[in-house]
């Protein structure tokens, strides 16, 4: 039987210890993506019809507009963190 080239043995150590630290070190991340989908799925299952026209108002914003608000939402997030790492 042949060999799996270095390359592919390289990828598949890299991916290997990717996942190990998402699993293992990365636990806090993982928790945090959670809570993500838990606040998400709120409106969704407490006022579905709300959230369904929330979602078609936001589909009508212009491009720059929505870039605009992502850009400010990320800008909010990544100043919380460090404020709350301090």
């Amino acid at each position: 039987m042949r060999q799996p080239s270095l390359r592919v043995r390289f990828f598949c150590g890299c991916l290997a210890g990717t996942m190990d630290a998402l699993l293992n070190g990365g636990s806090v991340l993982i928790k945090a993506l959670c809570l993500v989908l838990v606040i998400e799925g709120i409106p969704l299952f407490l006022a579905p019809g709300r959230a369904r026209r929330a979602a078609l108002q936001v589909a009508r914003l212009d491009s720059r507009l929505l870039r605009i608000i992502g850009l400010a939402l990320m800008v909010l997030g990544a100043g919380l963190l460090l404020l709350m790492r301090s």
